[in-house]
């Protein structure tokens, strides 16, 4: 009895911190535009922004790992504390009205360092693996899609009335706690603690070329996932600008990032039971035309109404997304490969994130504003569907 209330108990710490983490990628994301804008920053070159930082993060993120491996010392506890506590510095540096080339540095900077603490986050839970503590991700992410869509609401309403400076001031708020519990809820252990594994648990990880020789259609369908994604990243990262086109602001803007977080919930807690009924490939192809449907809204909306409409799909469309790509690596690929398969599904959310950033921030800037954006966008997203579609075909000749 008491084992299964302490892992209740490590269930509900774990969903506390991945809440409040999931709150700081909205103010990293979400209000990039908005508050970089308000500096002085173009949308072109937030784009360029934001995709250095993802790919910082991703060359970064292996290094902290090897790192980590080599130390006793380092644990999840302390990189999670020094990485808020950076969090809070730049943040405080971003009250100020400093020059617009530091401004994008240090937001880089903030943005770099939400793509740091993700794995990191996801290394704890294989740490309460090792104490038989089952985490629940379904319902981890559950409480990060609340904790982002309570942020984003609050955040619209708070910057509408008292400006951009509010979204650093949040920061601080929010990695000032996640500071704080670091120290009180987490395992003070090495973070991935490769050292303790028994040798019959290690996984020979197969060679990148010799993967895509033994899953061609696996990449093709990584492909079209991709497509997708970078349609996705592209309309949030400039959905203000989606917005504004139909005459509103910050605080609807609030709104509508609300209601897609909020609608994200119920199908990643019940994810699990659709699944049983209906197949993970046809999930995959209703999901990338709900994405194609809500980009078809967004190009035709008049109103703050039909944006709002466009983001009630997120519940067929990202909040399906995000559990079935994972579901897909897991069946399609063998056992002694998934580490590698899951790696490069992993992958596919950087270049979709570098890409959307930079060619919706150059299509801003110079072909027209966000009607174009949203029309290359929704196009790219559609070709994407078609090639999951396609995958799904042949995977079901060839079976």
């Amino acid at each position: 009895m008491t084992k299964k209330m302490n892992s209740k108990l490590e269930n509900y710490k774990y969903r506390l911190i991945t809440g409040l983490f999931t709150a700081t990628t909205c103010i990293a994301a979400s209000y990039a535009t908005f508050f970089l804008f308000s500096r002085g920053v173009s949308d072109y070159e937030t784009g360029i922004i934001v995709a250095v930082a993802n790919i910082t993060a991703t060359l970064i993120a292996p290094v902290l790992g090897r790192l980590a491996d080599k130390s006793r010392r380092i644990s999840s506890k302390t990189l999670i504390v020094i990485l808020s506590a950076l969090q809070i510095l730049v943040s405080v540096i971003l009250l100020f009205n400093v020059p617009t080339f530091i401004t994008s540095i240090i937001y880089c900077v903030l943005v770099m360092n939400v793509y740091l603490i993700m794995p990191i986050l996801n290394a704890v839970s294989f740490q309460y693996g090792k104490k038989e503590i089952k985490i629940d991700f379904g319902i981890a992410r559950g409480f990060g899609s609340l904790f982002f869509a309570i942020t984003t609401f609050a955040l619209g309403r708070c910057t509408g009335i008292w400006g951009a400076n509010v979204i650093p001031i949040a920061s601080i708020i929010l990695n000032f706690v996640i500071f704080i519990l670091a120290f009180r809820i987490l395992p003070n252990e090495p973070l991935f603690g490769l050292k303790e594994i028994d040798s019959s648990d290690q996984v020979t990880r197969i060679t990148g070329g010799a993967f895509i020789k033994k899953y061609p259609l696996f990449f093709v369908m990584l492909l079209g996932i991709t497509l997708i994604m970078l349609f996705h990243n592209m309309s949030m990262l400039y959905f203000i600008r989606i917005v504004e086109n139909v005459g509103c602001g910050a605080s609807e803007m609030g709104i509508a990032i609300s209601i897609a977080a909020v609608l994200e919930i119920p199908a990643l807690f019940l994810y699990t039971k659709i699944n049983k009924h209906i197949s993970t490939r046809t999930l995959l192809i209703f999901s990338g035309f709900s994405f194609f449907l809500k980009g078809t809204l967004f190009c035709l909306a008049g109103n703050i109404w039909i944006v709002y409409l466009a983001q009630v799909l997120q519940l067929t469309s990202f909040g399906i997304m995000a559990a079935a790509r994972v579901y897909y690596t897991h069946e399609v690929v063998d056992k002694e490969d998934e580490v590698t398969g899951q790696t490069f599904m992993n992958w596919s959310d950087t270049i979709s994130s570098v890409l959307g950033s930079t060619i919706g921030g150059f299509l801003m800037s110079f072909s027209g504003g966000i009607t174009v954006v949203l029309l290359v966008g929704t196009i790219i997203c559609l070709i994407g569907a078609i090639i999951v579609c396609l995958v799904v075909f042949l995977g079901k000749k060839n079976s």
